[in-house]
């Protein structure tokens, strides 16, 4: 289950619950309705946050984030500087993936059942190495071009 998706910029900005836009990569980049999504920036931490907890649970699929430069500039105007060129997009895809894939390739097979039942035979607890619940992700920094 994916709960949030968050961002820290390395500047105070000014950012919209809008900025962002998500879509189902499985299903040919349909987008996904956001609506009602809670949002929130933190310009102490400079962290924006889409809490996603009070809405229904994505299905397993590969998705992409993107934010929207436009939608987020700097004091002095200047926009995000996404992927390299000034006034980019931000995109990031990521797997929200099925119960039980382990190694999340976005397959459950032996491979997943594997890994499992060797972390249980070496004593370990199911979330000592492996990742099992999806809570959602943090990226690095971004930053307006400075030009």
């Amino acid at each position: 289950m994916l709960a949030t998706i968050q961002y820290t910029f390395d500047e105070d900005v000014t950012v919209t619950v809008d900025a962002l836009q998500l879509t189902n990569d499985s299903v040919g980049g349909d987008p996904v309705d956001l609506t009602g999504i809670g949002f929130n920036y933190d310009a102490t931490s400079q962290t924006v946050t889409w809490d996603y907890s009070g809405l229904p649970s994505l299905p397993a699929a590969w998705y992409t984030a993107t934010l929207d430069a436009s939608k987020v500039p700097d004091a002095g105007g200047l926009k995000l500087d996404g992927n390299g060129a000034a006034g980019d997009p931000y995109a990031e895809s990521f797997l929200v993936p099925q119960r039980g894939d382990v190694d999340l390739d976005g397959y459950v097979d032996i491979t997943d059942f594997n890994r499992l039942d060797r972390a249980f035979a070496d004593g370990e607890s199911a979330t000592d190495d492996l990742v099992l619940p999806f809570e959602g992700f943090s990226r690095r920094r971004l930053r307006p071009v400075k030009r």
